[in-house]
């Protein structure tokens, strides 16, 4: 589902376009998932708009 979504994003985007991904730090099956399709661990928590996720989130991201 996640690699169908990213080909969406590639097709309708103008390029340069990142995806990220917040993943508590105990969910260990996510951040497997996340790192088998290539999202790298910042090791920062990253604020989504206004919105500030927890304090046990660190924010992975994917360049397109």
């Amino acid at each position: 589902m996640l690699r169908k979504g990213f080909e969406k994003i590639l097709r309708t985007a103008n390029g340069g376009e990142f995806v990220y991904a917040y993943i508590e730090e105990e969910n260990e099956p996510s951040k497997a998932l996340h790192k088998s399709l290539g999202f790298e661990d910042t090791g920062e928590l990253r604020p989504f708009s206004r919105f500030m996720f927890g304090d046990e989130e660190t924010t992975r991201i994917k360049k397109l």
